[in-house]
């Protein structure tokens, strides 16, 4: 589960980031969550939980 990962973060370390989670979901035993306010631009996403869809 990674909070926010690029937030405040250069360029070199959003790539590496980057890479390591495409390397990871190249695995079917694996699976990453990245809970954030939006979809990175250049990630595409296998499926979204849109927390703001639920009621209280």
């Amino acid at each position: 589960m990674l909070d926010q990962p690029f937030v405040s973060l250069d360029q070199v370390s959003v790539r590496v980031i980057k890479d390591f989670l495409a390397e990871a979901a190249a695995h079917p035993c694996r699976a990453w969550i990245v809970a954030d306010y939006e979809v990175p631009q250049d990630l595409t996403p296998n499926s979204v939980l849109d927390l703001s869809q639920l009621k209280p």
